[in-house]
């Protein structure tokens, strides 16, 4: 980014503005993980320590019921990844990630909310190729410029 003609004013408001939403992220991260350590000390102490994978998804009456981050359930004939922690959500609207059973990556979908989000490290196909995310909450699409997606070859695995 070249801000060679940019007021001093002008980048102080932009450095002000980036570490406030530097630290509003943070905390949501922070937030979050404890969410998902606490749903976990709430299953081990009612003895459900995993989900059975591919489990039929089923509305949860409550939050610590809920499906936890990284659960897989089945819902309407495909396969679901819970995104985040408490998940109440229904797979076809929000906080989930279709996957395939067989770990291959899918092709990106348009995030609907700021949960949907890519994080770093998962894969994608898009145009014909294969992009990792980089980026800590990626809303945007994988392009080859991008600062948040780099090509990755899967020709390996």
């Amino acid at each position: 980014m070249d801000l060679t003609g940019v007021p001093r004013e002008e980048i102080d408001d932009m450095i002000e503005a980036a570490q406030r939403e530097l630290a509003l992220r943070q905390t949501v991260d922070a937030y979050r993980e404890q969410l998902a350590q606490f749903q976990a000390n709430y299953r081990d102490a009612i003895g459900l320590v995993e989900l059975p994978e591919y489990t039929t998804w089923e509305k949860p009456e409550y939050a610590l019921d809920a499906y936890a981050l990284g659960d897989v359930v089945t819902h309407s004939g495909g396969f679901y990844r819970s995104l985040m922690p408490c998940n109440l959500l229904d797979p076809k609207e929000a906080g989930w990630r279709q996957v395939n059973k067989n770990g291959s990556p899918r092709g990106w979908v348009e995030p609907v909310r700021e949960h949907d989000a890519y994080r770093k490290g998962e894969i994608v196909v898009y145009g014909g190729k294969t992009y990792e995310c980089v980026g800590s909450c990626v809303m945007a699409p994988p392009h080859p410029d991008s600062e948040f997606w780099k090509i990755v070859d899967m020709s390996d695995e």
